[in-house]
């Protein structure tokens, strides 16, 4: 059984992971005069690059079962690691290249890459995060109403870790999706860098190559490399504080700060 308390708590992240990256938009927009068109165009192309293009490619290179897992995650590990890593690194990367590049001439200043990656780590905090809650209610209540359908459509680890460590589950979820969107704001800056500022070109791969090393333990973990929830997620944190510690440092370095920004 799933505990009625860990129910709630499902419903709380839910609710937090869908109202999070509004309110972060609305503070910044009345907070540094924040523009809504880069948040937009972020989520636009989160959508289009990771949810349809890489989703694709992932379903013909992937082949995933009914029942979600992959072959080649269980095959071949360390192939199915490093093909996902560089999917997710080229594909959403690249999504903001475009995204940067429509941007240039219609907005100006630091704040359209912030902008951006609320757009895109916020849509993504909320059809990754808030629908995983969604979907761990249907399954928890499932379990509890002892549904055949459910109970053999879905993982015998997921049932353990959903009727015996709820909470715990529910908690790296929400820090795992808070950090996503650390990553989102970090990459975003120096893919902005990359198209606003001459001889900066090469910030754009080295943001496909960053996003794709914050992304191992994730992958990793995927192949059971590493096993632990914990450690998979004390190793992207580190990773992501480490990534966004360089942007602000390079940033810095070059004088970025924010400025009023052009309609």
């Amino acid at each position: 059984m799933v505990p009625t308390f860990d129910l709630w708590y499902m419903a709380f992240a839910l609710i937090l992971l869908i109202i999070l990256p509004i309110v972060i938009f609305l503070y910044c927009r009345k907070r540094w005069q924040f523009k809504a068109l880069p948040m937009w165009i972020g989520v636009l192309v989160f959508i289009i690059f990771s949810q349809i293009f890489e989703k694709t490619l992932n379903l013909a290179v992937l082949h995933p079962n009914p029942n979600g897992t992959m072959t080649l995650a269980s095959a071949h590990p360390w192939l199915f690691v490093i093909y996902g890593i560089l999917a997710a690194g080229i594909f959403e990367e690249t999504g903001r290249l475009v995204g940067f590049l429509y941007l240039k001439k219609k907005v100006t200043g630091l704040q359209t890459a912030i902008s951006y990656g609320i757009g895109h780590g916020g849509i993504e905090m909320i059809l990754v995060g808030a629908m995983s809650m969604v979907n761990y209610l249907i399954i928890s209540t499932g379990i509890n109403a002892h549904n055949p359908k459910i109970l053999a459509a879905i993982p015998n680890c997921l049932v353990h870790s959903l009727t015996s460590n709820t909470s715990w589950l529910i908690s790296a979820a929400i820090i795992e999706r808070l950090f996503a969107l650390w990553i989102h704001l970090s990459l975003s800056v120096l893919v902005w860098i990359a198209v606003n500022h001459a001889a900066k070109f090469w910030l754009y791969p080295l943001a496909i190559c960053l996003h794709a090393a914050v992304d191992i333990p994730a992958a990793m973990h995927q192949t059971n490399l590493i096993s632990s929830t914990s450690v998979t997620l004390i190793l992207t944190i580190i990773l992501t504080i480490l990534l966004g510690w360089f942007v602000y440092w390079y940033a810095h370095r070059m004088g970025l700060h924010f400025t009023a920004q052009k309609a």
